[in-house]
């Protein structure tokens, strides 16, 4: 190149390395901002997760304070003087009762019961329906006798 030509162009020259180095100081500074936007919206998208959490595990922890509010309280012999008491008002005679842990776990103890009952099928039905309401209580097994009106009912109940 001549020295002449540089010379000439000086001013071209001079305004082009400006407008290059201009335009890579903005994409620089326009590619960090981007970077900061992406990190801003994960972050915004992280405290929406755990605002669902947190709204979940305080749904869960109610669910499971009225759970244990509705856990039998009382022993076995408490629980099956409740089932005597559903018995009579559902006309239902208890033939047998057989209860036996399964498992105790902190201040729990959740026990298999088995009960023999004569009912018709009113009877029947109203009874199923008091063990069930107990929260605590769930129905494993009924069973229909060979006698008419003799049922096996077995179900697990939880008692505090």
């Amino acid at each position: 190149m001549d020295i002449g030509l540089i010379l000439k162009y000086k001013n071209i020259f001079a305004s082009l390395i400006v407008v290059l180095v201009v335009l890579f100081a903005a994409k620089n500074i326009y590619t960090g901002y981007l970077n900061k936007e992406e990190k801003l919206n994960n972050q915004e998208k992280s405290i929406e997760d755990v605002k669902v959490l947190a709204g979940n595990l305080e749904r869960i922890d109610k669910n499971l304070k009225d759970m244990k509010e509705k856990i039998f309280n009382g022993d076995i012999f408490d629980f099956k003087r409740f089932l005597e008491q559903a018995a009579k008002e559902s006309k239902v005679a208890i033939n047998s009762f057989t209860p036996r842990t399964i498992k105790t776990i902190d201040s729990y103890n959740k026990v298999k019961v088995t009960i023999d009952i004569t009912a018709d099928y009113k009877g029947l039905t109203n009874l199923i329906h008091a063990i069930e309401d107990t929260a605590s209580a769930t129905i494993i097994r009924l069973e229909r006798r060979k006698q008419s009106g003799h049922y096996l009912i077995s179900f697990y109940v939880v008692l505090k």
